[in-house]
């Protein structure tokens, strides 16, 4: 009980609950999949983004057609991505943790006796966990705003989402209520 209250407590950080605008500097952010929402509110999904001061050049996701927009044009640029890198961190140090308990439980029992090959079993199964992990993991999406308008916005959503603001530590909201202006 005592593990899963701590695992809740470790994944839903402050920065759950920020609000950060971030917008471009002179330097070009480079992001490799996102989708770009426009004043007009239509979205278009690209790859190869790069924002700078003035505009935002990215290769259209369907007609690979290299496009550039004034940051006139656009609301918000969104970075789009996958868990699956923390899906496999969490899915291997998870399966590690319970083979190590299981192996503390059979080392403090006398009935029991631990294998001599108990090392590479607790090795198959924190690679298994993590494959499964990363398998999890790549079906859960990301979403980071890298540039905002900052124009009125509101969004509710009561599914696990996972959150990431610039600056701050990721984390998973279970309730999430975005306010810009």
């Amino acid at each position: 009980m005592i593990f899963l209250v701590l695992c809740i407590v470790f994944w839903l950080p402050p920065s759950t609950f920020s609000q950060t605008t971030s917008s471009p500097t002179n330097l070009k952010q480079i992001v490799r999949k996102g989708k770009i929402i426009k004043t007009d509110r239509t979205v278009q999904r690209g790859r190869k983004l790069a924002i700078d001061s003035e505009t935002v050049t990215f290769e259209e996701e369907k007609t690979k057609e290299k496009i550039t927009l004034p940051l006139s044009e656009v609301e918000r640029v969104v970075k789009v991505g996958n868990l699956a890198v923390i899906g496999a961190v969490g899915g291997g140090v998870l399966t590690l943790l319970t083979c190590l308990l299981a192996v503390v439980e059979v080392e403090t029992d006398p009935n029991l006796v631990l294998k001599k090959n108990a090392g590479a079993i607790i090795a198959g199964f924190t690679v298994g966990g993590t494959l499964v992990g990363a398998l999890i993991g790549s079906f859960i999406t990301s979403e980071t705003t890298v540039y905002n308008k900052g124009t009125a916005q509101a969004r509710i959503s009561l599914l696990p989402r996972f959150v990431k603001t610039p600056g701050q530590r990721p984390g998973i909201a279970f309730i999430t209520v975005n306010v810009l202006f």
